[in-house]
């Protein structure tokens, strides 16, 4: 029988499992609106890894990175969100437990990784998103897994990486460009208008009969 505290990490490494499952499905996911949300899910898991393990810095990062999701999930409704120095904004929490929280040199990953994230997700462009996870937040996630003993967490961040992967295969290098949000439709400039307008009036007179 297994002691309370390899229960303890058997149920914090399912909640990594938990993440991976999660995080997979939000990279096939073209709309960042929507994987921003779903993500949002699969770091509620993640925190409650770190929080069994008493990896606090994970744990704190993982709680910043919650409520970023979901409100870049909200930028149809406030669309303020999207202003690009909130990437900065969001970084100081991390900031401020780095320096009052800190219990050593492991916390400056989950730091760095939020800041990276921070900067990657408020340029609201999927392809940047992506390469931000692969080139350096998923790394530096799977060395904090490693240090910290979340091992479902590492199996998350190496099938996350796959993931992104199989989405430039599927939606292409270009084609993963831009938000992946469908642009609401312009209203017609005034002199466009008027242009269409006339255009109309000059073919009803064309086709009207000669009343001569």
């Amino acid at each position: 029988m297994p002691d309370g505290s390899m229960t303890i990490m058997i149920i914090a490494n399912i909640f990594g499992v938990l993440t991976a499952v999660t995080l997979v499905i939000s990279f096939q996911i073209r709309s960042n609106k929507k994987l921003y949300a779903v993500q949002a899910l699969a770091n509620v898991f993640y925190g409650l890894q770190f929080l069994l393990l008493g990896a606090m810095g994970g744990f704190f990062n993982t709680l910043v990175r919650i409520v970023r999701n979901l409100m870049l999930s909200k930028t149809d409704r406030w669309p303020w969100i999207r202003r690009k120095w909130l990437a900065l904004v969001f970084s100081v929490p991390s900031l401020l437990f780095l320096i009052f929280g800190w219990s050593g040199p492991i916390d400056l990953l989950p730091f760095a990784t939020t800041v990276v994230s921070n900067l990657t997700y408020w340029s609201n462009d999927a392809r940047t998103i992506r390469v931000g996870e692969l080139a350096f937040i998923s790394p530096s996630w799977a060395v904090y897994d490693a240090l910290t003993g979340a091992y479902g967490g590492i199996l998350n961040e190496a099938i996350l990486m796959c993931s992104i992967i199989i989405s430039f295969v599927r939606f292409g290098w270009k084609g993963m460009k831009g938000s992946g949000d469908a642009p609401a439709a312009e209203a017609p400039a005034a002199g466009d208008i008027k242009e269409d307008q006339d255009v109309q009036r000059d073919a009803q007179i064309k086709a009207a009969p000669d009343q001569r």
